[in-house]
């Protein structure tokens, strides 16, 4: 479920806690054997592909991590459908998927 409002830190940190709990997949960001983030797929039955969501952690952000990751996950599900949902102003996620190789597939708008 994409969450329309702003998300602070600690419910990024909330909700990568309970999907861990959950055991649900997803996968640890190494970073120089520290852990940098995280990063999750969710296959989508009906759109036949995968949504990625990712977390970097403050310290890594901006030195290539999260860019890194995602090349990891082309890599690693060679020829796999991949998408990311990106609210508007997140201009530091967009750049990272831009960055990795994702274009904007399109613009969604909903009745207020």
């Amino acid at each position: 479920m994409f969450n329309e409002n702003e998300i602070e830190w600690d419910e990024h940190v909330d909700y990568w806690k309970k999907r861990i709990a959950e055991k649900r997949p997803s996968h640890i960001i190494m970073h120089m054997n520290e852990r940098a983030g995280m990063v999750k797929l969710d296959w989508d039955v009906n759109e036949k592909c995968y949504y990625v969501s990712i977390i970097v952690s403050g310290g890594f952000q901006g030195k290539g991590v999260g860019k890194g990751a995602l090349e990891a996950l082309k890599a690693r599900f060679p020829g796999s459908r991949m998408r990311a949902k990106v609210k508007p102003g997140n201009k530091a996620s967009i750049g990272l998927f831009e960055a990795a190789g994702f274009g904007l597939r399109c613009i969604e708008y909903e009745l207020k």
